[in-house]
């Protein structure tokens, strides 16, 4: 597990790191891991979807953002643009952006076709109102250290195309912190230690 971060060391880290990306022309989304200073260490954004019956990630944790739109000029338009819809938060306004992660690949249930992922990471420089959409059942703060103790995991169960799946989890409270989501705090983590 990383040592403790702070925003800065944080900053230094993405600086340093080259994450993979995926060509551009591929369809996509974006997501953004906002860090803010908290009580004991930096806390990490997450988002509780709203439960919805024709969404398979129904209810999950997440990070804000979305797909990419044709009016967005990049990827990172797309995280802040995504970001604005669903929490009410301006991270050109409130936030700095740190660094992106690597992309990932992804399957959209909608049309089954392969897109890729773009996280970005900001550090939100004042508190800020969050004010969740629709879209959004709740949104929380997090501790990010016990996010990057891999020991701290767990493995749950869930049918998918008829098929019963078993998945590396953390858990937080009523929730879980699973797929792309967990995996991207994975890749913040190794860019943390490299």
């Amino acid at each position: 597990m990383p040592a403790a971060q702070t925003l800065s060391t944080v900053g230094a880290a993405l600086a340093a790191h080259h994450p993979r990306l995926l060509p551009t022309w591929l369809p996509g989304a974006a997501v953004a891991a906002v860090l803010r200073e908290g009580a004991s260490g930096l806390d990490l954004l997450l988002v509780e979807r709203a439960r919805r019956r024709s969404d398979p990630w129904s209810g999950d944790l997440a990070f804000p953002g979305g797909l990419a739109q044709p009016s967005d000029r990049d990827r990172t338009v797309t995280a802040i643009r995504e970001t604005r819809e669903e929490l009410g938060l301006d991270l050109q306004a409130d936030a700095s952006q740190l660094g992106r992660l690597p992309d990932l690949w992804a399957v959209s249930p909608r049309v089954l076709l392969p897109m890729a992922v773009s996280p970005f990471v900001f550090a939100l420089k004042r508190p800020a109102r969050l004010e969740p959409n629709s879209e959004i059942a709740a949104a929380r703060w997090v501790p990010l250290g016990p996010l990057l103790d891999p020991g701290a995991r767990e493995h749950f169960t869930r049918r998918y195309l008829g098929v019963r799946l078993r998945f590396e989890c953390h858990p937080l409270g009523e929730g879980r912190l699973w797929g792309l989501t967990l995996r991207m705090v994975d890749d913040l983590a190794r860019a943390l230690q490299s």
